[in-house]
């Protein structure tokens, strides 16, 4: 199999059908749950924005619900992990020596004190 275009997207049973065609003239289906959807769609504006150099300011967006925020320290960084379902999140690292890391911290703390308990931080290894 070559390289695969996009060749049409159809709605079905809750999903996208994402149909590539080749260049045999062959056509790929790829089936995506809205989750992956967006995945998709976020990581193509992503690489996007890299390939045409544009400043974050500059490039496209893309929402996605957030689930839920947590925030946990490594040696050396402060964590943000933004999950938008149960299993799939995303997680932000910046040295703990900066003032993203204390702000981070701050909204960690006040998180916890409007839902009154004590800050939450998440399990699994968070190293690098």
């Amino acid at each position: 199999m070559g390289t695969l275009k996009p060749a049409s997207f159809e709605a079905e049973d809750g999903a996208v059908l994402m149909k590539l065609r080749d260049e045999n003239g062959d056509e790929h289906t790829v089936r995506l749950s809205p989750i992956e959807v967006g995945l998709v769609v976020s990581g193509l504006y992503g690489a996007n924005a890299k390939a045409l150099a544009q400043t974050p300011s500059q490039a496209p967006e893309f929402t996605l619900p957030i689930h839920e925020l947590q925030i946990a320290d490594t040696q050396d960084n402060k964590v943000l992990r933004v999950s938008v379902t149960e299993g799939l999140s995303v997680d932000f690292y910046t040295p703990k020596t900066t003032e993203l890391a204390l702000a981070l911290e701050l909204f960690s703390e006040a998180m916890a004190s409007i839902k009154r308990q004590t800050p939450r931080p998440f399990g699994g290894s968070t190293e690098h």
